[in-house]
């Protein structure tokens, strides 16, 4: 291959060819992980999109390059093609409607702490399977695990990721949320809120050229949603929470990290 050479591969082509190829890669490819629009680029484009329209979208170029594509249908559409050729050339998955149901409590679960055994007992698979699945899932795209954000200074806090949805609107789909008035009524709000959210700052970070910087933090008493580990500095944001209608109530606070391994300082004022 010529040194100046450049090669395109559908994420999913990639993963079956790059298993048959011999010869190293390093330090002569790059691989780039293209996400689901971001609100700013979906109201670059439709500058009337509301966040909760865009919620039950979601981020996929086709359903905002032509509105009149009913949202149900094309995710309908896009399950049965994933389950049907993707799953089964990234790995032998016995029954595809147990996988489909992985799926769906995978959905329950978005914004969540993830435990790998309740998956697996409710499912009806071993947790070796459950693990494997799960694997299937961030290698084509349709989950990211949240790492916790771990100091040595209070042994108590979590260290179990957090499982979200890679997309709002999929995730929508897979919770027969498909109105407005389903979004607004739903007991899952503040985790689709959330995962909106988490999709945003992903896009925000490789924007910025990081990767691997957000993650979040809680001990038994105290949670933080998402925290940016950007080098000198570490972003918090607040809770969030869904209430009637979904919005916002975060407030971002920039905190300073010790040069120590003692924890997080508050800076400024200590507020």
């Amino acid at each position: 291959m010529s040194p100046s050479a450049v090669v395109v591969q559908h994420f999913n082509e990639e993963l079956k060819r790059l298993k048959g190829v011999a010869e190293s890669l390093a330090g002569r490819a790059d691989i780039i992980e293209l996400e689901t629009l971001s609100f700013a680029e979906i109201r670059a484009a439709r500058p009337r999109t509301t966040v909760e329209s865009a919620i039950l979208r979601g981020g996929f170029p086709e359903l905002h390059a032509n509105p009149g594509i009913d949202a149900a249908a094309f995710y309908n559409s896009y399950l049965a093609t994933y389950l049907e050729r993707d799953v089964r050339s990234l790995t032998s998955v016995g029954s595809l409607r147990d996988f489909e149901r992985f799926l769906r409590a995978c959905a329950l679960r978005s914004a969540n702490l993830l435990n790998k055994a309740d998956l697996a007992r409710d499912i009806g698979i071993a947790p070796s399977t459950a693990n494997q699945w799960l694997s299937v899932l961030e290698a084509s795209g349709q989950i990211v695990l949240l790492e916790p954000w771990i100091s040595n200074r209070t042994k108590s806090v979590v260290k179990s990721p957090k499982l979200y949805l890679t997309d709002s609107g999929l995730l929508c789909a897979l919770l027969n949320v498909r109105t407005l008035h389903d979004l607004r009524q739903s007991p899952s709000a503040g985790a689709i809120w959330e995962t909106l959210v988490f999709a945003q700052l992903r896009h925000r970070e490789r924007h910025a050229g990081r990767s691997g910087g957000v993650h979040f933090w809680r001990d038994r008493t105290r949670e933080v949603d998402f925290l940016v580990d950007a080098g000198s500095r570490v972003e918090l944001g607040d809770r969030l929470r869904a209430a009637d209608r979904i919005r916002a109530v975060a407030r971002a606070r920039a905190w300073r990290r010790p040069s120590g391994p003692q924890g997080i300082e508050r800076d400024g004022d200590g507020r």
